[in-house]
């Protein structure tokens, strides 16, 4: 498993037991592109986002650890059959962090979650 984000993703099983997956030091980014939107009838300002280009790492295979946005991106481009098959064949999987409400928190901080998200 590579974690592709910059921090020590820490996953504490049921158990107690931590399994740390340490920065592998590339962070694949995406270029977000935003626009204005009509404002909300009160008017909210609002933007929408679209995404730019996500690539992985060239030559990647397996599974990995990426940040929500990137993953969000990645599989929104990738999601044609042939992209697909091209996934299955070299094992690639995405994981995100599970940040929401179990993760484990030390002041404020996120310091482990409880479980990697698979997202296909």
């Amino acid at each position: 498993m590579i974690n592709y984000t910059p921090h020590t993703v820490t996953v504490r099983d049921a158990l107690g037991i931590d399994h740390i997956f340490p920065p592998s030091g590339i962070v694949p980014r995406v270029a977000m592109v935003t626009t204005p939107s009509a404002p909300l009838e009160d008017g909210t300002p609002v933007i929408t986002v679209r995404y730019g280009d996500a690539r992985l790492p060239e030559g990647h295979t397996g599974p990995c650890i990426v940040s929500t946005m990137f993953a969000d991106a990645y599989l929104g481009q990738h999601d044609s059959e042939y992209d697909e098959q091209y996934m299955h064949d070299h094992g690639i999987a995405i994981f995100v962090p599970d940040s929401g409400p179990s993760a484990i928190r030390e002041n404020g901080q996120i310091v482990a979650v409880r479980s990697l998200i698979r997202r296909a």
